[in-house]
């Protein structure tokens, strides 16, 4: 599995991690360079998923269910986003160390009980623009949503991507004037600092192309992972 220091140090989620952490992973715990000693656990795990994790039935409904959900605020047809096969497939993709596009999970145990909080796909090269890697299929559960989680989630998969790739696409489904398009607009244009490249008007909504270039200090962060690797 995947380590992101700079934005996720796993191994701080200590007891929460259970059987299924890498020893690489809980190496990571008693040296986080981000906490000051004393500090309590980060309750969030991030992992980039692999076969194992795509036979959990229960991680794998958690995230078809998620994702779902949350493009169906958007989709105008109902159309499912992901189907459970392709949720299993992108997670076993991940066992792979030259995998093109992988699955990065959100796990923590708010309340005691461990769980799936969020997810977001990756892919090193992308169809367009040419040259670009691209995140997308990002959703995070409904009660952890407004508490960083879907950030971290795309500052792993942006991490990951620029190991491959110097800049990142995405794109969206936007329909003028809902408030949930206005707000994933703000958000990916604003917040993030994407910047459209094409929008193309389809059957009462629309679809918005944006792409990110990485600075330097992007990229060498990220060369310099992929190295230690």
């Amino acid at each position: 599995q995947d380590c992101f220091r700079a934005q996720v140090c796993i191994g701080c989620v200590g007891g929460a991690m259970g059987a299924e952490a890498s020893r690489e992973e809980k190496a990571l715990a008693p040296s986080c360079p981000r906490k000051p000693a004393g500090a309590p656990p980060d309750p969030l795990q991030i992992v980039r998923a692999t076969g194992a994790l795509a036979r959990d039935a229960g991680v794998v409904q958690d995230c078809f269910r998620m994702v779902n959900a949350a493009f169906g605020a958007t989709r105008a047809d109902g159309r499912q986003r992901v189907s459970r096969a392709g949720v299993e497939a992108r997670m076993a993709a991940g066992d792979d160390p030259g995998a093109g596009r992988v699955l990065f999970v959100a796990l923590g145990a708010p309340g005691g009980v461990r769980r799936v909080l969020g997810c977001v796909s990756a892919t090193a090269r992308n169809w367009f623009p040419p040259g670009h890697g691209h995140w997308g299929m990002l959703a995070v559960d409904p009660s952890m949503q407004g508490r960083g989680v879907a950030r971290r989630l795309v500052q792993v998969a942006e991490r990951w991507v620029a190991q491959h790739s110097s800049a990142v696409a995405i794109e969206y489904e936007y329909l003028p004037g809902a408030a949930h398009a206005e707000r994933l607009r703000e958000w990916y244009e604003g917040s993030l600092g994407f910047t459209c490249v094409a929008a193309v008007p389809c059957c009462g909504h629309g679809m918005r192309f944006c792409r990110r270039g990485f600075s330097e200090a992007e990229l060498e962060a990220a060369r310099a992972e992929h190295t230690e690797a």
